[in-house]
């Protein structure tokens, strides 16, 4: 059965019209970083037309506001934007476990953490499926660099288990 089958609330989010989003951006970065917030505003208005047209989500707005706000930049597409924030999330996963690691672009990532291709298509399969935890996974910490979360139960025969789920 779907996912939205056995959801008992549902919560809808119309989305932020222009004003919603200066006003967010504004209310992100406050009054001591108002040039920050004019600046992006004024980038999201021109050159990244592209990701204002998702910027109505609020999440999304979250996410452009926090990668603009942390890599110095705007992410320049929708794409540029989830790889900014694989990049940071690793990076965050590695500094918290005392690693000592150097990630400056996506393909760092996809270097240091080879079975980021095998989670995405995971990921895609659960979605396919209306899947969002998965069981029975063979996962250490270092196979899923902080992008998903496991949470370990014991069963009534006093073995432990762990499922899944993605940090989305």
């Amino acid at each position: 059965a779907p996912l939205h089958d056995k959801i008992e609330r549902r919560i809808e989010v119309s989305g932020f019209g222009e004003k919603e989003i200066e006003q967010f951006v504004r209310e992100y970065y406050g009054e001591s970083s108002s040039s920050v917030a004019d600046a992006l505003i004024a980038r999201l208005n021109s050159t990244l037309h592209r990701i204002k047209a998702m910027c109505f989500i609020p999440m999304i707005l979250l996410m452009t506001c926090y990668v603009n706000d942390v890599l110095d930049a705007p992410p320049d597409t929708i794409s540029d934007l989830f790889k900014s924030i694989i990049c940071l999330t690793v990076k965050r996963h590695f500094e918290k476990n005392g690693v000592k690691m150097k990630i400056c672009s996506f393909e760092d990532v996809l270097r240091l953490c080879p079975r980021l291709i095998k989670l995405s298509q995971l990921a895609l399969d659960g979605v396919l499926k209306d899947v969002i935890i998965f069981h029975n996974l063979e996962l250490s910490e270092d196979d899923h660099f902080g992008l998903m979360n496991c949470i370990s139960y014991r069963s009534a025969f006093g073995g432990v288990t762990g499922s899944y789920h993605f940090l989305h």
